[in-house]
């Protein structure tokens, strides 16, 4: 398993090999030494995406750099996560690579939305309008946001008052569910400007 560091997360890239007896089975949660086992002869017969509920599923294939028929390379997985962790709209993806025959193999890429964010909420904002605010540190440009998130955003706030010297503001972030809808809040007190 090995540990990435995307945003303020870190995120953990799982390449999952389900011995060959299971083939004709379902695929399982086996792991096995990536190391041990050679697919590189092996051809892509087939890439399944599993777990989207937002997303479209033509957006994904876009950013797959397998194709079907090609022969399976196991360096083009890091690719496959970095690409789709930059859509920012994933908490977890899981490849599993299931062999489907002697010299076949299916690639299934499994995916955990983040919960989609209904809207940004700035309370307590005087010197910056929340318009300028959400343009300034990109919160007009978030559409799913996690708890782990919040304070990122939060120090971008932070970052855009201390330009004008105000170095003791203090911002407060949360995140809500809201009749249904996720709604992300940052109650920011301004404090003084500093005149020195």
């Amino acid at each position: 398993m090995a540990l990435t560091r995307i945003g303020a997360l870190y995120v953990a890239l799982f390449l999952l090999i389900v011995p060959e007896h299971a083939a004709d089975s379902a695929p399982r949660e086996t792991s096995t030494n990536v190391a041990s086992l050679s697919y590189d002869t092996y051809r892509i017969k087939e890439i399944v995406i599993e777990g989207l509920k937002r997303i479209p599923q033509k957006s994904i294939l876009t950013k797959i750099p397998y194709r079907v028929g090609d022969i399976f390379n196991r360096s083009l997985t890091n690719i496959l996560i970095k690409r789709l962790y930059e859509l920012g709209a994933f908490r977890q993806i899981t490849v599993k690579i299931v062999p489907a025959g002697t010299d076949e193999l299916t690639v299934y890429v499994i995916f955990e939305e983040k919960e989609p964010l209904h809207h940004v909420v700035l309370k307590g904002n005087k010197y910056f309008s929340e318009e300028l605010i959400k343009e300034k540190t990109k919160l007009n440009e978030v559409r799913s946001l996690e708890r782990e998130e919040l304070n990122k955003y939060a120090q971008r706030i932070k970052d855009l008052y201390a330009k004008k010297d105000y170095h003791l503001v203090d911002i407060t972030p949360s995140i809500e569910t809201i009749d249904g809808n996720r709604v992300a809040t940052f109650t920011i007190k301004e404090g003084p400007k500093n005149l020195i």
